[in-house]
Order: structure tokens, then sequence, then C-alpha cells
């Protein structure tokens, strides 16, 4: 059982109780006149809300919201490839024929906070502009690209695994493109962004990592004769 199923199990189980203890005392004669009775009911009152809002929290990442939001955004912008946060603040996808990487997001980067409702801001930059790439997870660069080369290993190694953060659960993980632009030098988005977060090697986690490596690879060969990654 994956992470987030143990926890949505658990929020369930936690609600079951909750509703047993709001109908017991109307059940029991002369329970509710009770201190017992009350507090049951008061508890039971407590646990309800509370495994409720754990649903929404758990629940929060909604696949086919991020699948219509990539179709929306790949059509729109004619993109050969995209990715897209679990929030849906960021947005990362480029174009083949016209050379450029899209960035996009909707979410203030040093706090996760959506400022812009459905709004992306955007930075889009001619591919031979781009001349590193950063993978920044929980605040730390997991992944610094100075080369073809080392984009290559950290690619076909994966990333994420070990790295300089080994904290046992990772609540960010952001891609910064360092470019040529005189305006706009670096921009960057969230490619995963949670307050209740991924434990490190659970199955989300490789998930997430696996196509975030598959984006790069996409990238490596497109750019592997245009620029110095």
């Amino acid at each position: 059982m994956s992470d987030k199923n143990l926890k949505l199990t658990l929020t369930g189980m936690l609600f079951v109780l909750s509703i047993c203890l709001i109908f017991i005392p109307f059940l029991i004669d002369g329970l509710l006149d009770d201190f017992v009775g009350v507090s049951m009911l008061i508890v039971g009152l407590l646990f309800s809300g509370v495994s409720i809002g754990l649903f929404f929290r758990f629940n929060q990442n909604k696949p086919h919201l991020v699948k219509k939001l990539e179709d929306e955004i790949k059509f729109k912008y004619q993109l050969d490839d995209i990715f897209v946060s679990n929030d849906l603040s960021g947005v990362v996808g480029f174009s083949k024929e016209r050379n450029t990487l899209y960035l996009m997001t909707r979410a203030d980067l040093s706090t996760g906070i959506e400022i812009l409702n459905n709004r992306y801001m955007i930075d889009a930059f001619p591919l031979d502009s781009v001349t590193k790439i950063n993978i920044i997870e929980n605040d730390n660069v997991i992944i610094n690209s100075s080369n073809k080369d080392s984009i290559g290993k950290s690619v076909r190694g994966g990333f994420g695994n070990g790295g300089i953060d080994n904290k046992k659960v990772i609540y960010k993980v952001r891609i910064q493109a360092i470019t040529k632009d005189i305006i706009r030098p670096s921009s960057e988005v969230f490619l995963y962004n949670s307050n209740i977060g991924l434990k490190r090697n659970s199955s989300e986690q490789l998930e997430l990592y696996k196509t975030a490596n598959e984006l790069l690879d996409k990238m490596k060969k497109l750019l592997k004769r245009q620029m110095s990654f």
C-alpha cells in the first residue's frame, strides 16, 4: 500500500470512529444527560472535523486535473513536452519548432502560496540561451548541470536518492534555469509542492523523479548540439 493510500485509510478509520462517538450517545437512553455522553459527542465532532480536513489534505494531488492542464497548455502553446506540478502551480515545457523553453508559475517560490488564480506568469527563453539547469529539493541543489556530460550522468543515474539533503520527507522540488538573458538571468518553478510531503524512496517520490528524469533526458537530447548544459 502506498503512503498516500495508507494515510487515506487511517483517515477513513478516524472518520468512522467519529461517527460512532457522535451517534452512541443518542442510541443509549440517558447517556446525553451524563458527562461521559456529552464528552463522547464533543470528541466525535472534533474527530469528524479533523478527519475531513485530513482527507482533503491527503487527497490534494489530483492526477486528472494535472493531466487536463497538461493537455490544455500543451495544445495552447504547441509544446513538444510538458511537466505540470502536483499542485498545478508550476509548468515546464519546450517547443522544438520555436527552440524555446517555457517556465510558467502562479506561486510565490519562497512560500509556495498561490498568488495568481488560474493565471500563469510565463518566462520563455531561447534554448540556446540556457546555460544551466538545477534541480532543487527542500532548498538544496541535488543536480547542478554545468555541462552535457554531467546532466547525462544525472539522468542515467537518477537523482534525489542520495543528494546532499537526507531528510526523510520531501516537501518541495523546483527546477531552475540559468540563462544568458540580462533582464531575466534565471527562472524557476515547482515540480512538486506540498505541506504534507513525500516520504523518501516511496512509490510516489520515485514516480515524480522518474517523470522529471524523462523530461531532462528529452531536453538533453534536444540541446546537446546547441548548448553547454
